[in-house]
């Protein structure tokens, strides 16, 4: 559908460009990278019809994702006013901050919590967490987010430890926006994050504990994605490009620590 707008917009067919993105937006899953190349087209289609607080608004919402983004400098003036204001502004980045405990016991809940910040815009509206205790299988829980701050997800023993399980407790977790697209992830099913397992404190266990692997720490990760989002944005660029009137848009992407 996104490709389908985008052909829209090289025809200058610019509200049918519109149309095909609103249903693109209710498209369940989305990606981040999805929402970045919907919204960038979305903002230009707009601005190409002087509709220009809708594009603004467009605008924010892609600078929330990824305050990096940068429009194409063949894109015309009138059409950048309004993105050019808000970098000037500035806007505050949409993230997630998990703040696992240290180690999981056995027997007692588990409570896991995640700071949300730069949700203004009230994109975020929920976090999935999914978890698993060695090869058991991975189970889901969600909590409702409404605006920035502190959610706590409340894991009850037999959640998280089912009968005849054993090893690290292995996690992920997914910022969700509206139709359940992805705005941030933490981890995913294949390279999840972990937190070690004790034993209650009236237990000796003669066994060393499994050490959790560089990998699976949630700041690597962090580090991880940054990295990984600035090539996959710029992919953004390609399927923008070759269009009539200003449609080369490379996006330019500079990640800073």
């Amino acid at each position: 559908m996104i490709e389908q707008a985008t052909s829209k917009y090289a025809d200058l067919d610019y509200e049918g460009s519109l149309q095909l993105l609103g249903e693109a937006l209710r498209v369940p899953g989305n990606t981040r990278l999805d929402l970045l190349k919907i919204l960038h087209l979305l903002g230009l289609s707009l601005g190409a019809l002087e509709r220009y607080e809708p594009a603004q608004a467009a605008f924010e919402r892609i600078l929330t994702l990824e305050p990096a983004f940068r429009l194409g400098t063949d894109v015309s003036p009138r059409v950048r006013k309004p993105f050019d204001e808000l970098v000037r502004r500035g806007v505050e980045r949409l993230e997630i901050q998990p703040l696992p405990p240290a180690r999981a016991e056995e027997g007692k809940p588990l409570t896991m919590i995640f700071k949300v910040s730069g949700n203004r815009l009230g994109m975020a509206t929920g976090i999935g967490l999914w978890l698993r205790r060695g090869d058991s299988a991975y189970r889901q829980y969600r909590v409702s987010v409404s605006g920035s701050g502190e959610y706590r997800i409340e894991i009850p023993p037999h959640g998280w430890n089912p009968p005849a399980s054993s090893g690290l407790l292995s996690w992920y977790a997914v910022l969700l926006g509206e139709c359940d697209s992805v705005l941030q992830s933490v981890g995913d099913e294949l390279h999840p994050l972990a937190i070690d397992v004790s034993a209650p404190a009236s237990v000796s266990v003669a066994a060393a504990p499994e050490e959790t692997r560089w990998y699976q720490r949630w700041w690597v990760w962090a580090i991880i994605g940054g990295v990984t989002l600035g090539a996959a944005a710029a992919s953004t660029a390609v399927i923008l490009g070759g269009a009539p009137d200003s449609m080369d848009i490379p996006v330019k992407f500079s990640i800073g620590p």
